[in-house]
């Protein structure tokens, strides 16, 4: 890995925990329900823009944890989703056993992907109790618990 890529990984995993401190989330704090977005918000979290997105994600992994999984979706709460965003438009993504490729883009604050049944799903991640969750533009709740690792640690 080349030295550029390194420092961006840091960058990028430094900038993760900055903004859970900036927010006041000294501490993690375990989240076990899924969060209203207006609690998210009324903490004083502010979204991670999406300027910023692509160097949080690209080249990097994301651990999703579904703590409200959508009704009449393949989800379930307590499912883990592992995406690696190998470039600014595919994700690799593994859910029990089975990858696929995802075709992912960022719309103002929100990171998008292609979902086969319902056409998109749109996010936006706020720090919040020292975590990152992710709200669905289209739900109240912010149904996930997303962690950042450098690199593919999964080599998938």
């Amino acid at each position: 890995m080349a030295f550029h890529q390194r420092l961006l990984i840091s960058i990028a995993s430094l900038y993760t925990v900055l903004t859970c401190q900036i927010a006041g989330a000294q501490q993690s704090v375990p989240i076990s329900q899924a969060p209203k977005r207006a609690d998210v918000i009324g903490s004083g979290s502010r979204p991670v823009s999406g300027a910023e997105l692509p160097g949080l994600l690209i080249g990097n992994t994301t651990y999703d944890l579904w703590l409200t999984a959508p009704q009449g979706s393949d989800y379930r709460s307590g499912d883990v989703v592992q995406r690696y965003f190998r470039d600014r438009s595919i994700a690799r993504s593994r859910n029990k056993g089975v990858t696929t490729d995802t075709r992912w883009w960022i719309e103002g604050n929100a990171l998008c992907s292609e979902i086969t049944r319902n056409g998109r799903a749109c996010f936006v991640l706020y720090p919040f109790k020292g975590q990152l969750v992710a709200c669905d533009v289209d739900w109240d709740d912010c149904p996930l618990l997303v962690r950042i690792v450098p690199g593919n640690p999964e080599s998938y």
